[in-house]
């Protein structure tokens, strides 16, 4: 799912202290615990996959989305909101908001694996003016497909 464009910079000067200090990026966010804790998530997401457990990477996307609301409520829109309340009423193993957040950027989908599910989920957020872009896991990695 996407919303529209949108521009991190200013996502990351609307939290709270950040653009009173001095620097960017990294340098900005040394040592708050929710930058931190968003630098761990994404070790623990590489593991996850790393190790096949999409369980615990859909548990990592979720926690993901929550440091993200804890570091600005503005991270993740109404609209995004909506379409993880859609996506756990059918029981999906994760959500996570990804880009400058806002009204740009997307949100990434961890389904379960049941194709019934995910159809009926698809369904009804395109009934709800929502796009998705399907993609799935392949055991071989990612793949560029040359024109032959």
């Amino acid at each position: 799912m996407k919303g529209k464009a949108g521009e991190t910079g200013l996502s990351v000067r609307s939290i709270p202290g950040e653009g009173k200090k001095k620097g960017t990026g990294r340098n900005a966010a040394q040592g708050d615990p929710r930058i931190e804790t968003l630098r761990k998530l994404a070790v623990d997401a590489r593991d996850a996959v790393s190790a096949g457990n999409l369980e615990a990477l859909g548990r990592v996307m979720n926690r993901n989305t929550e440091m993200q609301r804890a570091l600005h409520p503005g991270l993740v829109c109404d609209k995004f909101e909506d379409i993880i309340k859609i996506a756990n009423f059918f029981g999906v193993s994760g959500c996570k908001v990804n880009g400058a957040g806002g009204d740009g950027g997307s949100i990434t989908i961890l389904g379960d694996g049941e194709k019934k599910k995910k159809k009926a989920l698809l369904h009804t957020l395109e009934e709800k003016g929502y796009h998705s872009i399907p993609v799935s896991l392949s055991p071989q990695g990612v793949r560029v497909w040359e024109p032959t």
